[in-house]
């Protein structure tokens, strides 16, 4: 069904909330939260060439999708970040659109996008999907890092 019916065809295990890593979530994952929370992409903060001091751009999450579900289309808040997905199972079948471009998942290859343009998910294969999905700073702001900024 799609994701507007209310059937709960998605769901999630956060593991960072853009301000702070969840304990308990962590407690389940404490490798990807281990290696993740040292990753000053994901959560490290940008300095601008203008100084604007830029924090995490989002969250860290598994997103568990039903099969024969449709995520519909929909656009990011903002270029500032991309957005990386790396395929854990039950990827097959299931087709994943950035703008005009339609694209399979494949095992140990991860999809980075800009996800202020338009995208959606639709899942025709036989067994749940799920994916790590983690929000990063987009390299044109800057280096990220763990610097305290004054």
């Amino acid at each position: 069904g799609d994701d507007g019916d209310s059937v709960g065809v998605w769901s999630e295990l956060m593991l960072f909330d853009g301000r702070a890593w969840v304990s308990e979530a962590c407690a389940i994952a404490v490798t990807l939260c281990a290696v993740l929370s040292a990753a000053p992409e994901v959560a490290g903060t940008v300095v601008t060439a203008e100084g604007e001091v830029v924090p995490p751009q989002g969250q860290v999450t598994i997103f568990r999708l039903r099969p024969g579900a449709h995520v519909l289309p929909h656009v990011g808040v903002t270029n500032r970040r991309l957005v990386l997905q790396f395929p854990l199972s039950g990827f097959e079948g299931v087709g994943f659109r950035v703008d005009s471009e339609w694209r399979n998942y494949t095992e140990g290859a991860p999809l980075l996008f800009d996800d202020s343009f338009e995208h959606e998910v639709v899942h025709a294969g036989a067994n749940a999907r799920f994916v790590l999905y983690a929000v990063l700073h987009h390299p044109g702001l800057g280096r990220p890092s763990f610097e305290k900024v004054d």
